[in-house]
């Protein structure tokens, strides 16, 4: 069964979601794997389990799920906080490029 966050849908989260060149910066600071993911699931409508197939049926559908989940919480770290994303050597905040 699938399901969605409601914690992650705060209004400070939506706000910044609908800044594409900030959502470009966050989805920027994902490992490239979270990132194909997280496009195929939410802009590439793919079911966890379509993209689970996609990618040969040698991932689980759990851990796409969590894959996404994870990429999500960075996400909303990124959004929320203002805290740069691995290790703050790529020179981004929630407000954009430093």
């Amino acid at each position: 069964t699938e399901y969605h966050h409601a914690e992650l849908l705060c209004p400070d989260f939506v706000d910044a979601v609908m800044d594409s060149e900030t959502l470009k910066s966050a989805m920027a600071c994902l490992t490239a794997v979270q990132r194909k993911r997280v496009e195929q699931y939410f802009f590439g409508d793919m079911s966890i389990y379509t993209i689970s197939k996609s990618e040969g049926g040698t991932v689980s559908p759990k851990s796409v799920w969590e894959s996404i989940q994870r990429a999500l919480k960075q996400m909303r770290k990124y959004f929320l906080k203002g805290t740069p994303i691995k290790g703050g050597s790529h020179g981004l905040t929630s407000e954009g490029v430093v």
